[in-house]
């Protein structure tokens, strides 16, 4: 897919470039996977080097950090996760998935009200 897609293509280029360092250095014995290697550098995504509920940010994770701040608005995007959608069937795709699963974007963004906040 790294020539269809570029973004991908340049994610496999630097997992290529990190594994030849860390090789080099002697920090590792044999280049590591990219799932393993997102695990080490990326420890609180809920993605990195699998699916992790525990992980991350989520609605309820706001109202439960928040007590009494009203959510006034909460929406997912990145769908496709790291994959820019450049190309236009892409972005369709992307699209329906926001449609089809509004809630599971890779990327968060709420806007919660204070308490005895006025409204808008």
């Amino acid at each position: 897919l790294g020539r269809l897609l570029p973004e991908l293509g340049r994610h496999n280029d630097l997992l290529r470039a990190v594994n030849a360092r860390l090789v080099a250095e002697g920090a590792v014995d044999k280049a590591l996977g990219a799932a393993e290697l997102s695990s080490m550098l990326d420890a609180q995504s809920p993605t990195a080097g699998g699916r992790h509920e525990d992980r991350g940010f989520t609605r309820e994770g706001f109202l439960a950090w928040f007590p009494g701040y009203a959510m006034e608005h909460c929406e997912t995007y990145k769908h496709l996760n790291k994959i820019h959608p450049g190309r236009a069937w892409l972005k369709r795709y992307e699209d329906w998935l926001a449609r089809r699963f509004p809630a599971d974007g890779s990327s968060l963004f709420c806007c919660l009200r204070k308490p005895g906040g006025a409204g808008v």
